[in-house]
């Protein structure tokens, strides 16, 4: 190991006088979003705090309190209500904004820039659909409605030429197909597997194969085209299965390497014969860390929630 830092403790600034803890002030985002959501939904959210969310609210923000006063709550609804701005692009140099598009709700996945038919697109798995802008005006190209409960979507999309694959642990991992007739986009469900249901995991794809981590807390490896399973194996992780994390890096287009959420880094070919193990570590401890790879270092956050370090280890 190169070096470790010092452990961190993750706070809300705006919060750190009064002394509130961050889970407090995540619950409270959480419910919100969720609340937001489905006002929304139901034709309800008209700008109202009371039509979100029907309770008393204190005069005063107390630290550990449920509850926001009215001005805050105004501020964090207007964060998340899109308004036209799903997705926002900003100039790297000066911050300003350079386009803005689209109604859906964020979730928790990372957007992913790709060029499907000749299109340069910003690929999102927001909070109730795929959606498809265009990286050079936002405008949106495409969108494929997937819901679930609480919206919980945090896979970065995957995006193969014209496929894109996304998946959560209740709609199965999906397939889809992105097409283009004149300006016209269309997409078509191409296939579902549930045996690679995503929990909080992001698969990774090499090869024409997808490799990522199965309900049951398998590794999983299926064809990107088809959607057909050619492999699982079981026994790599530990934790139950609605807390199981893996990391997945590939290396060159023959290896991946994999991080466990008990902080085992394993090496395994990325092989759609079988599971081929090429060796393993122990280097740190529990973790739901997604690592980086950069010049055969591999950066990484040991410990999960509040405290933590920063490594940095030499392969």
């Amino acid at each position: 190991m190169l070096f470790r830092s010092s452990p961190v403790t993750w706070t809300a600034s705006c919060r750190r006088v009064e002394g509130a803890q961050e889970s407090t002030i995540a619950k409270e985002l959480v419910t919100l979003r969720a609340a937001l959501k489905l006002a929304v939904r139901a034709g309800l959210w008209l700008g109202n705090p009371a039509a979100v969310l029907p309770v008393g609210f204190s005069a005063e923000y107390r630290p550990r309190s449920r509850f926001l006063t009215r001005d805050e709550l105004q501020r964090l609804l207007a964060v998340l209500d899109p308004n036209g701005a799903a997705m926002v692009a900003l100039d790297a140099a000066t911050g300003a904004v350079a386009w803005k598009g689209g109604n859906d709700i964020a979730a928790y996945a990372a957007p992913m820039l790709a060029t499907i038919d000749g299109t340069r697109q910003v690929v999102n798995f927001m909070a109730d659909a795929v959606v498809g802008f265009d990286a050079n005006t936002g405008t949106v190209l495409w969108r494929h409605p997937l819901k679930t409960a609480f919206a919980r979507h945090v896979m970065t999309p995957l995006v193969l030429g014209s496929r894109v694959i996304v998946g959560s642990h209740q709609t199965g991992l999906i397939g889809l197909g992105i097409s283009r007739t004149g300006n016209d986009w269309a997409v078509k469900e191409k296939w579902v597997s549930r045996e690679a249901a995503p929990n909080f995991s992001c698969p990774v794809a090499v090869g024409g194969r997808v490799y990522g981590l199965g309900p049951q807390r398998d590794v999983v490896c299926l064809d990107a085209q088809s959607g057909a399973v050619r492999w699982t194996k079981p026994g790599l992780l530990t934790t139950p299965p609605d807390k199981a994390h893996a990391g997945f890096v590939v290396v060159g287009d023959r290896t991946i390497l994999m991080l466990t959420d008990g902080g085992e880094l394993v090496l395994f070919a990325a092989d759609g014969a079988g599971y081929r193990e090429l060796g393993r570590a122990q280097i740190c401890g529990s973790n739901w860390c997604n690592p980086a790879l950069v010049d055969g270092r591999l950066y990484l956050r040991d410990g999960i929630r509040n405290a933590g370090s920063w490594w940095c280890v030499e392969l």
